[in-house]
C-alpha cells in the first residue's frame, strides 16, 4: 500500500466549478509513512474570477503575487501528470491511498478542475482502483466517538466540538511546521496525525481503510451478516447510529438502505408495507437512512464497538434485532420495494452553465480523443481549431473560456466579445445569481469592507495591508470586464 497526503487551497469555499484551486500539495509515502515523493504548486487567478476576500485573507493569497505563477490550465496539466506517475508507480495488487481532510471537498476540486481544463479522461482517477480515497476528517470523527487516545476540540461553552485540523492536531500534540492553511503545511500536519493514531488505534483506522472504495464497502456489506456503527458529526455535536444493511436500493447501485435500529424493535417486522411505508417517508426520527458506499462511509463493526465502548448501546438487543432481519428475506425486500417506488435519484436536471454540468452526462470517446489533442497542441490558435471537433456542447463552451482566458488573441473580435461577455457578465455588479454559485466583484467588495472594519479594530497592519491589495485587484478586475459589457 501507497499513501498520498494531500490538500488544495481555493479562491472559495464552495466546491463547485465556479471556484478555483489556487494552490494543491501532495506527498507519496510508503505503508511506513516514509515520504517517497512530494510536490507544491500554486497558479494565478483566472482573470474573469473574483475571489473571496476571505478565503484570500485565509490562505494568505495575495493575488498580485500570483500573477507570476502558472495559469489554472498549466496547473491542472502538471497535476494531472504527477498524479499519473503516482498512480501507476504501485505494483500489481497493490492499492494507493489518497488521504486529503474533508475529502468530499477537495477531491469534488480537483475533479472541477479536471473537468473545466478539459483533462475529462482523468477526472476519476483517486477513485478508480488502485486510486482509493480517505477522509482524514472521517477518521477524526470515529477517533472522537470510540478513542481512548483521542482529544476532543471544544469550540465554545456548550460543549460543541470542533474537528479542524489545525485544532485536533495542537489538541493531541501533533506538530503544524508552519503556518496552518497552507496546502503543504496542512499535508505535514494530516501525514502525522494520521501516522500517530493508525498506530495507537488501529483497528479504527483498518476500518476506515476498509470503506475507502465503494467495492470494498459492497464486499464489507454483503459478507457480514452483523450490524454497523454510523457516526456523525452535525453543529459540533454527535450522532451515532446503529444500522442494520438492509440492501441497495433496486435503482442506485450505489445506495445501500440501512435501518436504524435503535429507532425500533421486533414488531416492525410484522407490519405491512402501507404501515412500512409511512415508516420509511417518517422524517423524525428517522427509521431508514441511505448510505453511499462510493463516498468513503464511517461504518464501524459491531466487535469494534464492543471492543471500545460497549456502553454506547445495549448490543445485546440489537444483535437479536439484527440476527431476526438477517433471516427475514420478506421483510427486507418489502423494504427494498418501497424504496423503489419512492426514491428518484435520476431526475433530469437542467444546467445553465457549462461549468455546472460535470455529471450531465458521459463523455463519448470521440470527444475524450479531440480533448487529448487539443492537450497535445502548444499553440492556442491551433487549440481553437481542434474546439471544432468536439461534439459535446459543455467542451466547446469550456475550450473557448480557455483560450479567451489564456490568449485572447487567438479568437477572432466577435468570438472574444462573445464569450468575454458571458464571462464578464457573470462576475460583474449586475449580476444578481451569484449568491449560491460563485463571489461577483460587489460580494467580494462587501467582504472587504466588512474585513477592514474588523481588523481596523484589531490594528491588524498585516490584514490591512492585504485588504488594500485586494481591493486594487478588484480594481483590476473592473478594468478588465468594462471592455466586454
Amino acid at each position: 500500500m501507497k499513501m498520498v497526503f494531500w490538500d488544495v487551497e481555493s479562491s472559495n469555499n464552495k466546491p463547485n466549478g465556479f471556484t478555483q484551486i489556487l494552490s494543491i500539495s501532495a506527498i507519496l509515502t510508503d505503508a511506513n509513512f516514509n515520504i517517497i515523493d512530494q510536490f507544491e504548486e500554486e497558479c494565478r487567478l483566472n482573470k474573469f474570477l473574483a475571489a473571496s476576500t476571505y478565503a484570500l485573507l485565509v490562505n494568505g493569497f495575495i493575488p498580485q503575487e500570483l500573477k507570476q505563477k502558472q495559469s489554472n490550465y498549466e496547473m491542472a496539466r502538471v497535476v494531472k501528470n504527477k498524479f499519473d506517475h503516482w498512480i501507476k508507480s504501485v505494483v500489481d495488487g497493490e492499492e494507493i491511498i489518497w488521504i486529503a481532510y474533508n475529502n468530499s471537498f477537495d477531491s469534488t476540486l480537483l475533479r472541477y478542475l479536471f473537468y473545466n481544463n478539459l483533462f475529462i479522461s482523468d477526472m476519476y482517477m483517486l477513485s478508480t482502483l488502485p486510486s482509493c480515497e480517505f477522509d482524514g476528517l472521517k477518521f477524526a470523527h470515529a477517533l472522537g466517538s470510540l478513542s481512548k487516545n483521542f482529544k476532543k476540540t471544544i469550540s465554545d461553552e456548550t460543549g460543541k466540538v470542533s474537528f479542524r485540523l489545525d485544532g485536533v492536531s495542537k489538541e493531541n500534540s501533533i506538530k503544524i511546521e508552519g503556518r496552518a492553511h497552507t496546502a503543504i503545511v496542512d499535508c505535514f500536519t494530516l501525514l502525522n496525525f494520521v501516522r500517530k493514531f493508525s498506530k495507537s488505534d488501529p483497528e479504527i483506522f483498518k476500518s476506515l481503510i476498509n470503506t475507502s472504495h465503494k467495492t470494498k464497502v459492497n464486499a464489507l456489506l454483503t459478507k457480514n451478516n452483523d450490524f454497523f456503527i454510523n457516526i456523525n458529526y452535525f453543529g459540533g455535536k454527535e450522532y451515532i447510529y446503529p444500522l442494520k444493511f438492509i440492501g441497495f436500493i433496486p435503482n442506485n447501485a450505489n445506495a445501500a438502505l440501512f435501518l436504524d435500529l435503535s429507532k425500533c424493535d421486533k414488531t416492525i417486522i410484522d407490519l405491512d408495507k402501507e404501515e412500512l411505508k409511512k415508516l420509511y417517508n417518517r422524517k423524525s426520527p428517522k427509521l431508514f437512512r441511505t448510505i453511499y458506499i462510493n463516498k468513503n462511509p464511517i461504518l464501524i463493526n459491531k466487535s469494534l464497538i464492543e471492543y471500545y465502548n460497549s456502553k454506547l448501546f445495549s448490543l445485546s438487543e440489537l444483535t437479536k434485532l439484527s440476527d431476526l432481519i438477517t433471516t427475514n428475506t420478506e421483510f427486507k425486500n418489502k423494504i427494498l420495494s418501497i424504496s423503489e417506488s419512492t426514491d428518484n435519484f435520476f431526475n433530469e436536471v437542467h444546467y445553465e452553465y457549462a461549468e455546472e454540468a460535470i455529471y450531465a452526462a458521459f463523455f463519448n470517446n470521440d470527444d475524450k480523443a479531440q480533448t487529448n489533442n487539443f492537450h497535445a497542441e502548444t499553440d492556442w490558435s491551433n487549440k481553437k481549431k481542434i474546439i471544432k471537433s468536439f461534439k459535446d456542447p459543455r467542451l466547446i463552451e469550456l475550450a473557448m473560456n480557455l483560450v479567451l482566458i489564456n490568449s485572447p488573441e487567438a479568437l477572432t473580435e466577435v468570438e472574444e466579445k462573445r464569450v468575454g461577455q458571458r464571462l464578464a457578465t457573470r462576475v460583474s455588479n449586475i449580476n444578481t445569481e451569484a449568491k449560491s454559485k460563485w463571489v461577483t466583484v460587489e460580494n467580494a467588495r462587501a467582504e472587504v469592507d466588512s474585513a477592514r472594519n474588523k481588523y481596523e479594530e484589531e490594528e491588524d497592519a498585516e490584514k490591512m495591508d492585504m485588504l488594500e491589495k485586494i481591493d486594487d485587484y478588484l480594481d483590476e478586475i473592473d478594468n478588465e470586464i468594462k471592455k466586454y459589457l
